[in-house]
This record gives C-alpha cells, sequence and structure tokens, in this order.
C-alpha cells in the first residue's frame, strides 16, 4: 500500500512517517507539510491511504479529505489529531475513515490500516459491480 501522511508540524510528521513505516503493509510513504502540495501530489500519483492532521494552514483536513476522496474516491482516510472534538464532525461528513488522537502509536496505525483494506475492498467491488452493471 501506498501511503500518504499531512501534518503541518515537521516533529508530529516524522514521528507519523515513523509510525506508518513499521507496518508491513505499506510499500511507500510520501509526507507533506503543506495540504496544497499534498492536493497536488495526490493528483498524480497512486495513493491507498491517507493520514492528514485535521488543523492545517491554507484549508482543514477535513476539506482536505473531500477534495481528495473527488480526486481518488477509493482513498482510506485517517485522521490524525489532538483534539477529540472533531470526531463527531468525521461523522458527520458521510465518509468511512478512522480517526487516532496524537501522538500517534504504530499498534493504533496498524488497526486503522488493517481497517482500510475493508473500506478499500467494499469501494472496488462496488465500483467493479456497478461499473459492470452498466456494461451489461
Amino acid at each position: 500500500m501506498i501511503a500518504l501522511c499531512v501534518d503541518d508540524e515537521p516533529i508530529l510528521l516524522k514521528a507519523l512517517q515513523r509510525a506508518v513505516e513499521k507496518s508491513p503493509d505499506i510499500t511507500e510513504t510520501f509526507t507533506f507539510e503543506d495540504e496544497l502540495d499534498a492536493m497536488m501530489w495526490i493528483r498524480e500519483h497512486p495513493c491507498d491511504i491517507a493520514f492528514l492532521d485535521i488543523e492545517l494552514h491554507a484549508i482543514s483536513g477535513l476539506e482536505l479529505a473531500q477534495r481528495m476522496r473527488k480526486v481518488r474516491p477509493g482513498l482510506a482516510i485517517v485522521f490524525c489529531t489532538a483534539y477529540p472534538q472533531y470526531a463527531v464532525q468525521t461523522i458527520g461528513m458521510h465518509i468511512d475513515c478512522g480517526y487516532l488522537l496524537k501522538p500517534v502509536q504504530a499498534k493504533d496505525v496498524q488497526a486503522e490500516i488493517d481497517h482500510s483494506f475493508y473500506y478499500i475492498f467494499i469501494f472496488f467491488k462496488t465500483f467493479y459491480f456497478s461499473t459492470l452493471y452498466i456494461y451489461i
């Protein structure tokens, strides 16, 4: 799996990267401190899972997730934040996503990666059968 990590705090971004790279399921990890750079990158590159801080500079991680899903509908999203009150907002967005409180732990990251396999499977199964139905 290809992972993307976005956090505007370099120390927390490095810690997140280390936790993500401990997973045997992750083959590549790309990191960005700037959410707009991350958005430009995802338009041009495949990605399976994105770990996003919620409080960023230009746009929030919530808005970034919505924009990324428009470009990559099957992208698994995991929000990483120090603020638990955002959990309610993520539920209200009606997107399947994970939620981790900082500082993140490798075991919690792995649990979200494991959950993302389920999301990706369901998304592509639904996409495949709906596309197949169109052609029949």
